[in-house]
């Protein structure tokens, strides 16, 4: 089975990849808001990010490995849901791949 860190190694290297970052006085970072066009792929590096509905209500949260945004990107939707990272302390990092 392939490791996460075998995957993010691969990503990478993809020449559109960004790392998104909160720094240590940006804890909790949006991402996406509600009512946006999707522009970009999304896949949780480090740390979590937390979605809440339309009307800032807690639905779930993303951890490591998991993506979002692949759905909308296809069929040409906006969110419905806003993202935002997350960090428990504020010396640790939430990263995030953005692929277009």
């Amino acid at each position: 089975m392939v490791s996460w860190d075998t995957i993010f190694q691969i990503l990478s290297c993809i020449e559109n990849e960004e790392v998104i970052s909160n720094t240590s006085q940006q804890s909790s970072r949006l991402i996406v808001k509600a009512k946006e066009e999707f522009n970009f792929f999304y896949m949780v590096k480090k740390g979590s990010v937390r979605c809440f509905s339309k009307d800032y209500v807690y639905l779930y949260s993303l951890e490591q490995g998991s993506f979002f945004g692949e759905y909308n990107i296809l069929f040409g939707l906006f969110s419905n849901t806003y993202y935002q990272g997350e960090s428990p302390k504020a010396e640790y990092m939430v990263q995030l791949f953005k692929i277009d």
